[in-house]
């Protein structure tokens, strides 16, 4: 495990964001080294439909930081009658003074056109819980989810609310998303747009977006253009 620790190669380099060895084992798999974690890839990331753009959520008032967690550990996912289980365990590195054992978790149970799940984090860089669902209707999906990142000063809460539809080749839809901390004013943020597949790796995109409204103050707004690649 300190090998995935002690690595020089720089984290932002997507060559080395998943490097891990794996078996399968009963009715999932076992794997050792660096991947997403469990919080990370449960809900999330994974119900906005700009995730990796200028649109996105996460970091954007939608969704916390907390959603972007590549971490070294020893990991166990499986799925069985429906339900599908993602355990990752990271242990105290003793060189690392800093370092301590480590759990991220989730749980997911499919239904008809959708699921819900529940998972949570603890000491991987970041600490909280979260739950969430999401419904799929033909070319149309909806997807809610609740955060509650963990905090030692005041009590946060974030609510994302996310759609997207599909239609003549192109991905049309948007998010909402709500926190409150304390006593203070919620404070509200959205983005919506369209996207368009270019190629198996390439997108283009372009959107509408406003961060930061609390009560009665003004929002930062933009429209954006992009591409990703």
């Amino acid at each position: 495990l300190n090998h995935f620790k002690n690595s020089k190669e720089p984290e932002g380099n997507p060559q080395f964001r998943d490097v891990y060895a794996g078996m399968k084992m009963g009715p999932g798999s076992l794997k050792l080294g660096r991947s997403s974690s469990a919080y990370k890839t449960a809900g999330g990331v994974k119900y906005d439909p700009f995730v990796a753009t200028g649109l996105q959520a996460r970091g954007n008032g939608g969704q916390s930081t907390g959603q972007n967690g590549y971490i070294e550990a020893i990991g166990y996912s499986a799925k069985m009658a429906g339900v599908k289980v993602n355990v990752n365990y990271g242990l105290d590195d003793p060189d690392d003074a800093t370092s301590d054992t480590a759990l991220s978790a989730s749980v997911a149970y499919g239904i008809a056109g959708g699921e819900v799940f529940f998972a949570m984090s603890d000491n991987f860089g970041y600490t909280g819980n979260k739950v969430g669902g999401k419904y799929a209707m033909g070319d149309t999906s909806l997807r809610v989810q609740i955060e509650l990142p963990d905090s030692d000063s005041h009590d946060t809460q974030m609510v994302f609310v996310g759609a997207e539809h599909k239609i003549a080749g192109m991905t049309v839809g948007g998010w909402f998303g709500m926190s409150t901390t304390g006593d203070a004013d919620a404070v509200t943020s959205m983005a919506f747009g369209a996207k368009k597949s270019m190629g198996k790796k390439t997108s283009a995109y372009a959107g509408f977006k406003s961060e930061g409204a609390a009560g009665d103050g003004d929002a930062t707004t933009a429209l954006v253009v992009g591409m990703r690649t």
